[in-house]
């Protein structure tokens, strides 16, 4: 079971800190724990606090950022989060909140969604070695590369065969075709570092063939995503 560890990362001079995926239920818990320190809260599924000069946002896709240190705020009360009984959904909610898809050209291109593995940081994250992918993240986008070929070129910190120079700050990385297992294989998660690390492109796009979302082996990977998910998979409650 993936177990749930606070982490903090300074990213374009803002506070950022990974949550579990959360339900309208923790983000009460989390409200609360805002509203008592005297912040002024706004919104459901994403809570806009303030107080003063101090300005905190948190998502329920999974993200805490701030302009100051988040650890006061948010790091006591994530025992009572994790306290919290999960939802369940069905396997397309749990699709939606870590990708988007669609067939073009024959493939399946697929726009995946980290909390912090993005467009935005990536760079950042590059040049200082650093990777902010999440271990559910890593679970999700290691079953979906397992299981399709990539057209894609992924980043590596390794040369393969007619890989191409890329230079990120003072750090070196390769754009790098792979097959599917050495890519799932081969890729990093928040708090690991192998001899061999890939990373997921810049623009977050994947394209793969079979031109089909492979809901088997993602099946699989949403039953192991513990503490970091609290969108179960199964068959949701009836309202009588």
């Amino acid at each position: 079971m993936l177990r749930f560890r606070f982490e903090q990362f300074v990213l374009a001079g803002r506070y950022h800190v990974p949550l579990p995926k959360m339900v309208p239920g923790q983000m009460e818990v989390v409200r609360r724990r805002l509203e008592s320190l005297g912040f002024a809260t706004y919104g459901r599924d994403s809570i806009r606090a303030s107080k003063r000069a101090t300005k905190i946002v948190v998502g329920s896709s999974g993200l805490a950022s701030s302009n100051e240190d988040l650890s006061d705020a948010i790091a006591p009360v994530l025992p009572e989060v994790l306290a919290c009984r999960p939802n369940k959904v069905d396997i397309g909610n749990l699709m939606r909140a870590y990708f988007a898809s669609e067939k073009r050209g024959g493939r399946l291109v697929v726009r995946v969604s980290p909390r912090l593995e993005s467009e935005s940081y990536w760079d950042e994250l590059r040049s200082k070695g650093s990777c902010a992918l999440t271990p559910d993240e890593r679970v999700v986008y290691t079953a979906m590369l397992s299981s399709r070929a990539t057209a894609t070129p992924l980043v590596t910190d390794f040369p393969t065969e007619g890989s191409a120079v890329k230079r990120i700050g003072r750090k070196q990385y390769y754009a790098s075709r792979l097959e599917p297992h050495e890519a799932a294989s081969t890729l990093r998660g928040l708090g690991s570092l192998d001899e061999k690390n890939t990373y997921l492109p810049r623009n977050s796009l994947l394209s793969l063939n079979p031109a089909s979302v492979p809901k088997k082996e993602l099946g699989g990977a949403f039953r192991d995503l513990g503490d970091w998910c609290y969108l179960k998979l199964g068959r949701a409650r009836q309202k009588l």
